[in-house]
């Protein structure tokens, strides 16, 4: 490997730690205690170009930057377990691997399951002490329609980015 491929490739990383933290914090929609953000499309990208371990490392960054930057409410560091498991999610199904339509549901019902649906509500429950089973209702509601949009969306970007990240050497 090259230094101008290694350092091409780590200003990639931090590109998309911004976009995350972008997409995360200045762009979303809020329904009470229910979210919709997209930064899954960083998550996304990260997993695919740069696996488990970096994206689960990009997941704390930009959470702790993120509230740092953009504090909403009070830091709970669950939430940056949360989005380190996100990213892990995304870069052990993702990365090396084609992002077929099949493939990216899998990541992105996996993370609504486990992250959203299980430790994010958890998380919610404890910081504002309300009855967990109170406030799934809401966050399967939001699941369910977040995972198709998630996937298509996904599902475009990357079939729209394959030629692109080809001719940047930063995937075969």
């Amino acid at each position: 490997m090259n230094k101008t491929f290694t350092i091409k490739r780590m200003a990639l990383f931090a590109l998309l730690l911004a976009l995350k933290i972008i997409l995360s914090r200045i762009t979303g929609i809020s329904f009470g205690i229910v979210k919709l953000t997209f930064g899954f499309i960083a998550t996304g990208l990260t997993g695919y170009l740069f696996g488990p371990y970096l994206t689960c490392l990009a997941g704390g960054i930009t959470d702790l930057m993120g509230f740092f930057l953009f504090p909403q409410g009070t830091y709970f560091p669950g939430y940056t377990l949360t989005s380190m498991i996100t990213g892990f999610i995304y870069g052990v199904i993702l990365y090396k691997k084609k992002p077929t339509f099949l493939r990216i549901l899998s990541a992105v019902a996996l993370e609504a399951i486990i992250c959203s649906l299980l430790l994010n509500t958890l998380w919610t429950s404890i910081l504002f002490g309300k009855a967990f089973f109170a406030i799934l209702p809401a966050r399967i509601t939001k699941n369910l329609l977040a995972i198709p949009l998630q996937t298509c969306i996904l599902s475009l970007i990357f079939k729209y980015l394959q030629k692109s990240l080809k001719q940047l050497l930063l995937i075969k």
